[in-house]
């Protein structure tokens, strides 16, 4: 969409942890209603579509040697938070 062009891309990462984190909390109180938790399933994965991308992308930038290491590093901390 671009929008991680057009805002701070720290800014975004902070929003999609935050949203990421209300949705993931709203879950485990609807998690008696199907419906209502695959909808909270899909907004966590949209949510989440803001921060992998950032990460990794100021992961790229912060590190230029050892950069393979660190991308690594930060693909593996995200698959064990999600």
């Amino acid at each position: 969409t671009g929008l991680a062009d057009a805002r701070s891309p720290k800014q975004l990462f902070v929003i999609g942890a935050l949203l990421t984190a209300a949705s993931n909390l709203a879950f485990a109180w609807c998690s008696s209603e199907l419906y209502g938790a695959l909808a909270l399933r899909c907004l966590t994965g949209v949510c989440l579509a803001l921060v992998y991308p950032i990460a990794l992308r100021l992961a790229a930038s912060w590190f230029e040697s050892d950069r393979g290491w660190v991308l690594g590093w930060v693909i593996g901390a995200l698959t064990l938070g999600s």
